[in-house]
């Protein structure tokens, strides 16, 4: 048959049509049979395969991998056409099968015959759609192979199925996700291929766009029907439709977006998690733009505490929250925020509703994404806020009432005035704040008086009485006047601590007794009320001041007895001692209790004075006083400041350190043991952060109130700070006496506490220790004791308590590694030199290195040779370690050299190596293993007290070095105890000043001294002298002043490793004022200590404010021991100098700022005052400035 040809049939059976392809693309010799009728195509033929629109029958490739498609269009059109051959046939309706190669032949001739008679007819039509069609076919067939290309490689799921939902076509991502071939796939349906469910629904979908005619897209959960794998689909399908419009198809394009959705569900949680983050925040978080500084980001707490809804929050700018005035300055810190990365502000915003609530605000500069961002957090203060307020209020009203009263009343400490009122500054005539500091000296008429009344006035305030005395008084301009002194101690245990006295001018009263008919002015119109009274206490007359502050009339009282103002608070033995005081001295003064007419108490200051004729017989009383009622309501309230916990109304801090020092001189005088309790409540901060510090704080109030009930009459509660708290339980028969007290101190701490509408509970861990021990201790030990037992209790699961064992503890510090780890050390080579630079402070010159061992273990890290070198003291493990330190420090030496470093270094030798009796042969077998090492390359550096152990011995081992080169020096000197014995005889060349004397010398005279002392002996003994411990700039000037040139510490290197030290050394400078700075006179000695008793001055009042120490050193700048060298020494050498004047006034500066430093904290400022704490180094450091000038004007 000639296969250029398309052969037809004029009688095929119904519904058939039949044709043969004989392109050369085709595979010669295929049949194509189509038909609208599957059953009838499958019953015809039943041994060919079936399709939805007809049969293939295949000798070699299925036809349909070759035309793809357009085979397709070709079946459903019932069109056939001739791809490269000279006939056309169009339109064929009916045609029969060949199935046969005789059928095949008589169907080719019959085809034949019936074109030819149609060929001359239409031959010049046929010629010429023959060559157009040819043209397109090519075109056509170059088309469908790119796109079969594109379709097969897509990642995309494409698909084309029929009207019955059977597939005629799918791609290679179709075929691999059901890992089928393109044959087991055309012609079958959904059921195939899924589940019953995901079958039902792409067939309801498939029906929808075969029937609607519109594109569907949608998100579907598939289910495979063999593996049951699932995963999620992002499917279009979209309608084919004929040229007619009637739709035969759909193609469907599918992408796997399971990963996707994955990606998405976790974004999403990972949102919502950071969300609830922000939203549990107890304070505001914010995120703003930049510059634009918009709002962002930000959390719930932020729209709750200014009321505004989440579509009012977003970009907003961040000066809407500010009032106007307040806008520049927010924006002043945004710029510090960006500048330096952070930075913290207080400042109001204003909420929705016009209320300002005042904010802590805390910002940080945040970068992502090429944008840069404000984060922040905002804790609302308004409480805190308020509360300042209202105590700046109560202050200010306090000083109000103090300046007002009639009497002058003044704050004394150590004899110098803390604080005063206004009037005490009138009586004496000084200026307002001008005695602030100053000594009381200056108000006596003599020295003698001063020293007389200071002896008297403290006896009697220290038994807890008061003390009162009329004297002669000196005011600032010189001149003598009468006043009347009365006082007490603010605390009688502590009289120290200072004492409140009350003075006042009495001359015109003296006067008034001289010249009684003078006193009508003065009785009409005093500030104080004023009484007479008869001899038998019959009021005779009283003043407008009187009636006004005891409420009576002068009518009311006269002719009736003073008893009527007795409060009866007073015992009978108080009016003893008045009227004795009366009988003998003529005057009684002090402070007395009364009672006004309405029946209130309150407090007088009471002077009542005995009017004698000339005969000196007692004829009338006159009776002056004041209410100091609201004095002493102050004073109470500052005590309570000073000593109570705000919120509990416990003991605090302080008040514990008191009462356990009590209570300790208490045990050991009774010989009964006391327990200190440390109590930290479990679980109070979840609590406060849920619910809010309004609930904590009720919680800790009457938990509080609880356990104090828990405790026996005399114990101590007291409250630390936050959930801390600290029980001290007195007079116990014995340690287990307080099982049962603890036991109930965690009761308590564990009940609920009903709080509103909640019911909070919390548990307590506890640690207990006890006094007295085996070992002394103080109080900050045992509270640090019990802290450490508090936290064995939290780890051993809370709600218990757990007592400290000393025995254990002493155990525990004294523990250091065994022999045997450091003996596989050594072997292990993990032990490592590093070097710490010597140095020449003021040329610059790095004059040698000290090799410092450093064990570098494998678990723990780099260790300091003091957890080690103590345990092989005693131990020939000693001698190996030192060899192996010398030899490995002399390889460096050698190293260094090749290197072109040429400095010596010095390797300390332990007492145990250098006893050895071949001491000096083995350091010669070591030296001679390293011939390029000089001796004199290598110093050995001997303990001075390892020096005293056999002091012939050693002189003769330094010696026998000394002879072959290698030279000694004496490490720690000034810590033995017969220097100037054995210095002579040892033949060293160094002195190494120990660095506890040179760490501390800037605020320790004694150290100072030691160290000029140890410099005085290196020059008469001519040897060098270098020091260590030299840790900043200070402690080189000192020493360069004092003459000593060569150091060693942190100040100038830390040791390092080998490897760092050549690129330390070739880069190192001295700090300019240490090249500027040469050695200073003998005669100007005295100067520096007094610069170092300054500071000394300054650590005691900072210790004493931080509460480090119970006292500090005089505030009277005439008394401290500066302020003597100042106004002796100093005045006679240095007072002609220029700079003199401004070192008075600034020593004059410091003690002023000490004074209201050390008021603040007594009136409970504490914290006010230590953060102040920079203001007083500022002008230390202008004093040691000056001091300097001082000196070098004196050098000149």
């Amino acid at each position: 048959m000639n296969t250029r040809y398309l052969s037809l049939i004029s009688d095929p059976p119904a519904g058939f049509v039949c044709g043969v392809f004989g392109k050369r693309e085709l595979l010669s010799g295929t049949v194509v049979l189509l038909a609208a009728d599957c059953a009838s195509a499958c019953a015809l033929l039943p041994d060919f395969r079936t399709r939805v629109e007809g049969v293939v029958l295949t000798f070699g490739t299925p036809l349909i991998t070759r035309l793809g498609p357009l085979l397709w269009h070709v079946s459903l059109s019932r069109e056939a056409l001739v791809l490269g051959g000279e006939l056309l046939a169009l339109a064929l309706d009916a045609v029969t099968v060949a199935s046969t190669a005789g059928d095949q032949a008589r169907l080719a001739q019959r085809a034949e015959a019936r074109l030819r008679s149609e060929h001359e007819a239409h031959r010049h039509d046929y010629l010429r759609v023959t060559e157009a069609l040819q043209n397109q076919v090519e075109r056509v067939t170059g088309s469908e192979h790119k796109l079969s290309s594109i379709l097969e490689n897509v990642d995309a799921c494409i698909y084309l199925k029929d009207r019955e939902g059977h597939y005629l076509f799918a791609n290679r991502a179709v075929r691999e996700l059901w890992q089928v071939e393109m044959d087991d796939i055309v012609g079958f349906g959904d059921e195939k291929f899924f589940d019953q469910a995901t079958s039902a629904r792409i067939g309801h979908q498939d029906r929808r766009v075969m029937d609607e005619g519109e594109t569907l897209r949608s998100e579907d959960i598939n289910t495979l029907a063999g593996s049951g794998k699932t995963s999620v689909f992002q499917s279009t399908k979209l309608p084919l439709r004929r040229e007619d419009g009637r739709i035969y198809a759909l193609c469907g394009i599918s992408t796997d977006i399971t990963g996707r959705k994955r990606i998405e569900a976790q974004l999403k949680q990972e949102q919502q998690f950071s969300k609830s983050v922000l939203d549990s925040l107890p304070g505001i978080f914010y995120l703003y733009t930049y510059p634009e500084c918009r709002l962002v980001l930000w959390n719930k707490r932020h729209e709750l505490l200014l009321g505004y809804d989440t579509s009012e929050m977003k970009g907003r700018h961040v000066t809407d929250w500010h009032v106007p005035e307040a806008r520049e300055a927010v924006l002043s810190a945004i710029e510090v925020v960006m500048k330096t990365g952070q930075n913290s502000i207080e400042a109001p915003l204003v909420a929705k509703d016009g209320r300002l609530v005042q904010f802590a605000l805390t910002g940080v500069k945040f970068e992502a994404r090429d944008q840069v961002y404000l984060i922040g957090i905002g804790i609302d203060i308004t409480e805190r806020k308020q509360q300042e307020e209202k105590t700046r209020q109560l202050l200010a009203e306090n000083e109000t009432i103090l300046n007002n009263v009639h009497v002058g009343i003044v704050y004394l400490k150590n004899r110098c005035v803390v604080s005063c009122n206004r009037r005490f500054e009138e009586i004496f005539q000084y200026e307002p704040g001008e005695l602030l500091g100053e000594s009381s000296l200056r108000f006596y008429a003599s020295r003698e008086t001063f020293e007389q009344i200071g002896l008297e006035a403290y006896r009697t305030v220290a038994e807890g009485r008061n003390y009162s005395t009329e004297l002669r008084l000196r005011r600032k301009d010189g001149s003598v006047f009468w006043g009347t002194l009365g006082g007490r101690a603010i605390d009688p245990d502590r009289p120290q601590e200072g004492s409140i006295w009350v003075y006042s001018d009495i001359t015109e009263r003296k006067q008034a007794e001289e010249k009684l008919h003078l006193a009508a002015s003065v009785f009409t119109h005093a500030r104080e009320g004023i009484m007479i009274t008869a001899t038998d206490g019959t009021i005779i007359d009283v003043n407008d001041t009187f009636s006004r502050i005891t409420g009576y009339s002068r009518d009311e009282v006269v002719g009736r007895n003073s008893r009527i103002l007795s409060s009866g608070r007073q015992e009978k033995s108080f009016y003893a001692a008045l009227w004795r005081d009366l009988t003998e001295k003529g005057y009684w003064y002090g402070e007395i209790w009364n009672r006004r007419k309405n029946g209130e108490v309150y407090a007088e200051m009471l002077t009542i004075s005995a009017v004698r004729d000339v005969e000196g017989k007692t004829r009338q009383y006159v009776a002056l006083f004041s209410d100091i009622t609201a004095l002493k309501e102050h004073a109470r309230q500052l005590e309570h400041l000073a000593h109570y916990d705000s919120l509990t109304m416990l003991p605090n801090r302080t008040l514990l350190a008191d009462r356990l020092q009590q209570a300790m001189a208490q045990a050991q005088r009774r010989r009964q043991p006391l327990a200190v309790a440390y109590l930290d409540l479990d679980g109070f901060k979840a609590i406060n952060d849920r619910h809010g510090h309004d609930a904590g704080d009720q919680l800790l109030i009457d938990l509080a109130s609880r356990m104090k009930q828990a405790l026996r009459e005399g114990d101590t509660l007291a409250r630390l700070g936050g959930d801390e708290f600290v029980a001290v339980l007195l007079d116990l028969a014995d340690v287990a006496a307080s099982v049962q007290v603890l036991a109930r101190l965690l009761e308590a701490a564990a009940e609920p506490v009903p709080v509103g509408d909640l019911m909070l509970q919390v548990s307590a861990s506890l640690g207990v220790t006890f006094y007295p021990q085996s070992e002394d201790v103080d109080a900050d030990l045992l509270l640090r004791q019990a802290d450490q037992a508090m936290y064995q209790a939290k780890l051993a699961g809370k709600n218990r308590y757990h007592v400290f064992d000393t025995e254990q503890d002493s155990s525990v510090r004294g523990r250091h590694e065994s022999l045997e780890d450091i003996r596989r050390a050594l072997s292990a080579r993990e032990f490592v030199l590093h070097y710490q630079p010597k140095v020449n402070m003021r040329t610059g010159e790095v004059t040698g290195a000290e090799a410092l061992i450093r064990w570098q273990h494998p678990e723990k890290g780099l260790l300091p040779p003091a957890v080690f070198l103590p345990v092989i003291e005693d131990h020939p493990l000693a001698v190996e370690i030192g060899e192996w330190v010398i030899d490995t420090a002399m390889l460096q030496i050698q190293r260094w050299r090749e290197a072109g470093l040429n400095i010596p270094v010095s390797v300390n030798v332990a007492a145990r190596q250098l006893q050895q009796p071949d001491f000096v042969e083995r350091l010669c077998a070591l030296l001679a293993a390293h011939p390029e090492v000089s001796p004199a390359d290598l110093e050995l550096e001997v303990l001075e007290t390892s020096a005293l152990v056999d002091l012939a011995r050693v002189a003769g081992i330094i010696e026998s070095c000394r002879q072959i080169g290698v030279m000694f020096a004496l490490d720690d000197f000034g810590t033995g105890y017969s220097s100037l014995t054995y210095l002579k005889h040892l033949p060293v060349k160094q002195l190494k000043i120990d660095q506890s004397f040179v760490r501390d010398m800037l605020d320790d005279p004694d150290d100072l001294a030691i160290l000029e002392g140890v410099l005085g002996l290196a020059i008469a003994f001519r040897r060098q002298v270098i020091a260590e411990g030299v840790e900043t700039v200070e402690h080189g000037k000192m020493l360069l002043q004092l003459g000593c040139e060569q150091a060693q510490g942190y100040g100038i290197a830390r040791p390092m490793p080998a490897l760092d030290f050549p690129a330390w050394a070739s880069t190192w400078r001295p700090d300019s004022d240490w090249s500027n700075r040469s050695s200073i006179n003998r005669d100007d000695l005295p100067l520096l200590f007094a610069s170092v008793e300054h500071r000394a001055w300054i650590v005691s009042i900072a210790r004493y404010l931080k509460d480090e120490r119970e006292e500090h050193l005089t505030l009277d700048h005439n008394l401290c021991r500066f302020g003597t060298w100042l106004d002796t020494e100093g005045r006679i050498r240095y007072g002609a100098q220029s700079a003199f004047p401004g070192l008075e006034s600034l020593h004059r500066q410091v003690h002023l700022l000490a004074i209201e430093l050390c008021e603040h904290k007594a009136m409970g400022l504490k914290l006010e005052a230590v953060a102040r704490l920079g203001e007083l180094h500022g002008l230390r450091d202008a004093l040691l400035e000056q001091l300097q000038t001082l000196l070098q004007e004196g050098q000149k």
